[in-house]
């Protein structure tokens, strides 16, 4: 029998399981847990905050990458000068030109904007380019012509062709060529419109060939005189083009 200076015999410990040591355990355990919960609890926090972080930039650089639209600038304001100029350079057309229509309802006067004044001078400048879609064709079709004639005979001819009355001979069949011209334009959806200062390159280029022909003996003067005279008339298509 154990006496009281020695303990009772014990080899399974359960002496440790007694109600005292246990409450001791338990309040061990539970002080040694805090510190990892309150430390975990942190970490998950912190996680959390940088995560709403990258969220919010990424929000932020998708809200700056959309263009943001702005009011257009004012237009700058009228140069008085320059429209009462507009104002007679169009009145001077309208002069020129009766016939011409106004790109509006009505014509632009000195109440209109800038804007619509450079617009109807344009509108105007285009107009008269166009003049008789046939007669300018028939025109460049006739220079072309006569250019190869001259440029064969006087310039280069590899294969010797003799094309001597190619122009005149062009010039005397222009009332057939001409509705198959319009035609073309037609088909092609194509519209002449030569700015005033080519016109007048033509009509000079013209000129110059038709006397440099007279005075080299290829055309008599009096055949200049007839092509000049009908370069200035209206064409009349043959009855046979009727249905072009």
């Amino acid at each position: 029998m154990p006496t009281a200076e020695q303990p009772a015999y014990d080899p399974a410990h359960m002496a440790l399981f007694d109600k005292d040591s246990v409450e001791a355990e338990r309040a061990s355990f539970a002080a040694s847990k805090r510190p990892v919960e309150a430390e975990s609890t942190k970490l998950r926090a912190t996680t959390a905050a940088k995560a709403e972080h990258r969220k919010a930039e990424k929000q932020h650089a998708k809200l700056a990458a959309v263009p943001v639209a702005r009011a257009p600038p004012p237009p700058p304001p009228d140069d008085p000068q320059y429209k009462a100029t507009l104002v007679s350079r169009i009145n001077k057309y309208r002069q020129l030109a009766p016939t011409l229509k106004p790109r509006s309802a009505k014509w632009s006067s000195s109440q209109s904007t800038q804007q619509e004044l450079e617009d109807e001078v344009s509108h105007i400048e285009g107009e008269l380019g166009k003049g008789d879609t046939r007669s300018l064709g028939s025109h460049l079709l006739l220079t072309f012509m006569s250019g190869i004639e001259t440029f064969t005979r006087e310039v280069y001819n590899p294969l010797n062709l003799s094309l001597s009355g190619l122009g005149e001979l062009t010039r005397s069949k222009e009332a057939e060529l001409a509705p198959l011209i319009e035609e073309l334009m037609i088909k092609y959806d194509a519209t002449l419109c030569v700015s005033v200062e080519w016109r007048l390159t033509m009509a000079l280029t013209q000129t110059v060939f038709l006397v440099h022909m007279a005075n080299a003996g290829q055309l008599p003067l009096e055949k200049v005189l007839a092509a000049a005279q009908a370069a200035q008339k209206p064409m009349v298509p043959p009855k046979a083009a009727a249905d072009l």
